[in-house]
């Protein structure tokens, strides 16, 4: 597959998680993908972007990951944000309808469901 979005930034902190996910997304072809394994981690990563004008285009989150995954919607907003839930965290889900998160992808997941919900956010 093949896509214009260039540079990710996988908030995750499960490191075996993370680098699944890291394989998953570079199956699909993204292959500037950074991890950060909480939120304030994330956000000096995507400062450092910025200030080097190579910003990130999409943003793959954990929702529960140290320092609040969804809070980090704020400071990305309007890139494009992919979040990681569990179905029964209600809590979580009416946030991420609220605050008008992109696509939810449901835990346990494989690259189908990841490759769907990318689909619906970024051009391939």
């Amino acid at each position: 597959m093949k896509t214009a979005i260039d540079r990710v930034l996988l908030v995750q902190p499960e490191g075996e998680l993370a680098n699944y996910t890291m394989s998953l997304l570079d199956e699909m072809g993204f292959r500037h993908v950074v991890h950060a394994a909480d939120v304030s981690q994330a956000e000096r990563l995507w400062k450092n972007s910025l200030d080097k004008k190579r910003p990130f285009q999409l943003v793959v989150c954990d929702d529960e990951i140290p320092g609040g995954g969804l809070g980090f919607y704020d400071t990305i907003h309007p890139v494009p944000m992919v979040v990681f839930s569990h179905p029964n965290n209600l809590q979580n889900l009416r946030l991420a309808a609220k605050i008008g998160i992109a696509q939810l992808v449901f835990r346990p997941y494989g690259r189908t469901q990841l490759e769907y919900a990318l689909k619906s956010v970024v051009k391939f």
